[in-house]
């Protein structure tokens, strides 16, 4: 059975990229961060194209966490105090709405701080995938949020999406889909040209989810997956597990996908994909996990 893989959200940096981000936050890297991080990019498209994987948005190693690019691409947002990402050991900078919000920063170009462009790619051939984390969990997560801050939010996500020439739009929704995200998406970008990704659960109902039509709906829970196939374009299947470290066999790809196939939704192709970041493993165990033929 042919499919495809996807890759939503942070990557592992490998060890001598952390060492060379390392010493430039020292100021001690001899040599540009920048053509470093660029290096590191191109080798790991190389990889991806070997191993299959068709959607990859970048960035995959610039994130320090889920809403840094953020702070540097809109006004009016401010880092607040760190805060623990779920049970692990990341952790986020807390949004503070401190003024009014506007996208302020090129989305295209490095500003002064070397990681924080969102959509920086080394050699830009046309960007197909816009990763953002979901307006919705930046409003749930800030601080000092008003009627005001959630209207200039959704305009400034919605001129960046509009200013990024793109194919897709990948949002990342850390707690559980619902109906009011994906109305709120449906107000900044094509619903079509959207895919919504969570590692918790979808609580939107069928209604909505018939009514926004979204390119692609992916959540954890297992319980959603026919859900989700029934109401996305595309047929994207939870696959990865980036918690932990033992490696999927392709043995186990060939009886989801039969599983899929025979039960819930005949496609005529499928794309196996990850919901939470892989950047949670080592680069070496992330990398033998998606490194598969492609045909199981």
């Amino acid at each position: 059975m042919i499919y495809d893989k996807a890759i939503f959200g942070i990557y592992p940096r490998s060890e001598s990229l952390r060492v060379s981000i390392g010493r430039y936050e020292r100021g001690k890297l001899d040599g540009n961060i920048r053509d470093i991080m660029a290096d590191e990019k191109r080798k790991f498209y190389r990889f991806a194209e070997k191993n299959n994987v068709g959607v990859a948005g970048d960035p995959l190693f610039n994130w320090h966490d889920i809403y840094r690019p953020l702070f540097s691409l809109f006004s009016g947002l401010e880092q607040g105090e760190l805060h623990r990402y779920k049970e692990t050991n990341t952790f986020y900078r807390k949004p503070i709405f401190a003024g009014d919000v506007k996208l302020s920063s090129d989305p295209l170009k490095p500003g002064e701080d070397e990681f924080s462009t969102p959509v920086y790619l080394p050699d830009v051939h046309g960007l197909r995938y816009l990763f953002l984390p979901s307006p919705l969990s930046v409003l749930r997560d800030a601080e000092n949020v008003k009627e005001k801050s959630r209207k200039q939010l959704l305009e400034a996500f919605k001129d960046l999406i509009d200013l990024v020439k793109h194919d897709f739009t990948i949002f990342y929704e850390h707690y559980d889909i619902d109906g009011k995200l994906l109305e709120e998406i449906s107000t900044i970008t094509d619903t079509s040209e959207s895919i919504v990704v969570s590692p918790q659960s979808n609580l939107a109902a069928n209604s909505d989810l018939r009514k926004y039509g979204f390119n692609g709906i992916v959540s954890g829970n297992p319980e959603d997956l026919q859900k989700n196939l029934e109401s996305s374009g595309t047929s994207f299947i939870p696959f990865w597990n980036c918690r932990r470290t033992s490696i999927e066999s392709a043995g186990s790809i060939e009886k989801l996908l039969d599983h899929v196939k025979g039960s819930i939704v005949d496609s005529q192709k499928y794309t196996i994909c990850n919901t939470d970041f892989f950047d949670f493993l080592p680069r070496e165990i992330a990398d033998r996990k998606v490194a598969f033929d492609g045909v199981a």
